[in-house]
């Protein structure tokens, strides 16, 4: 199985993009921050080149309704989204694998052990549970 980890902000719109939009219907907001057509144009080659699978990793993932925008958008264009990562990833669940190395960028205090807020452990925790993945990419502006 192959998996195409996506962010939203940065990767499927872009400030130039948003600017655009923004001139050319300067009374609809809502829409500038949606995946733009040529993002989707992009993704939709590149699904059906790999035959990957799309992983929402983006913040959007905690909102119903951003969820919901995507799909909408992604409809048009043959693309869908096959799965989430989990937000908020305890230390002790990397620990013993080969990414318990990973550096936060945050950590809580949770219950039993630290909390990490970071797109990279949540990523590799869903690659733990997700042991048929063969190949991924992570399309994210953030390092």
């Amino acid at each position: 199985m192959k998996v195409i980890f996506l962010d939203i902000d940065g990767v499927m719109n872009s400030q130039e993009e948003m600017l655009e939009l923004l001139k050319q219907q300067p009374k609809n907001r809502s829409d500038v921050s949606l995946p733009s057509p040529t993002k989707c144009k992009l993704l939709k080659q590149l699904v059906e080149e790999t035959g990957a699978e799309i992983v929402l990793s983006s913040s959007w993932r905690l909102s119903l309704n951003a969820i919901q925008n995507i799909i909408d958008t992604f409809r048009p264009y043959g693309l869908r989204l096959d799965g989430f990562t989990q937000e908020y990833v305890s230390q002790i669940k990397l620990k013993g694998t080969k990414y318990e190395n990973i550096k936060p960028k945050h950590t809580h205090k949770g219950w039993e052990d630290y909390y990490i807020e970071d797109r990279g452990a949540e990523i590799a925790y869903w690659l733990l549970r997700h042991p048929e993945v063969t190949n991924f990419v992570i399309l994210d502006d953030e390092s």
